[in-house]
């Protein structure tokens, strides 16, 4: 998991998808693989978690992988798996 303060919106936006991109990359989602931008709009994300004192979730599928965003940020990434 990655965390890192903010400095304004788009400086995080944009720590966010690196942050995004490395957990996906760890997680064997090769990058070139997909477009992050089909799947959130990182913009939103960082909205909806920027200032928050209560636990959010934000989580959203890329690939055969589920991304779960939370405030900090913090991004966590598992691989589905077909039950």
């Amino acid at each position: 998991m990655n965390s890192r303060p903010s400095t304004g919106d788009s400086d995080m936006s944009e720590r966010l998808l690196v942050d995004i991109v490395d957990a996906l990359d760890e997680a064997g989602i090769d990058p070139d693989t997909y477009q992050l931008n089909q799947y959130v709009d990182i913009d939103a994300v960082c909205s909806l978690i920027t200032g928050q004192t209560e636990t959010i979730e934000i989580v959203f599928p890329v690939r055969d992988a589920v991304v779960t965003v939370r405030p900090g940020p913090e991004v966590s990434v598992s691989r589905r798996t077909d039950d």
